[in-house]
């Protein structure tokens, strides 16, 4: 009886250890897809949520961006570096901005996610 429960905890833990080992697990992107982009465009659209609020520290802001430039993939971003009224800010008023993303194919989520690596306002 002791030694089934010790194999059942084994098998679980194992189990677990391999679902955070494929969250990070990268895949090959498909041919023509470049891992580091770049391009100034428009902010068309925004969607934000707060995540990790707290009392006593900084919460992270994920934010899904759509740019004019139709060429350009739906952008996630995750950042600390603006606050939710700036972010806002530049999505009600359309501002060029110049991004650097990150295509990922993950192991976990095999469809190919855009991620802003950075972001910089051109014009207001």
């Amino acid at each position: 009886m002791f030694k089934n429960k010790i194999l059942i905890s084994i098998v679980v833990v194992s189990l677990l250890l391999l679902v955070v080992a494929a969250t990070y697990i990268k895949l090959p992107l498909p041919e023509g897809i470049n891992k580091y982009n770049t391009i100034t465009s428009n902010i068309m659209s925004c969607e934000i949520q707060s995540q990790g609020d707290t009392r006593y520290g900084k919460s992270f802001l994920f934010v899904g961006i759509k740019l004019s430039n139709i060429k350009t993939p739906y952008l996630s971003w995750e950042t600390e570096q603006y606050n939710r009224k700036e972010i806002e800010g530049m999505c009600k008023n359309k501002v060029l901005v110049e991004i650097r993303y990150e295509a990922q194919k993950l192991l976990i989520r095999p469809k190919i996610t855009y991620w802003v690596e950075s972001l910089t306002i051109i014009k207001t």
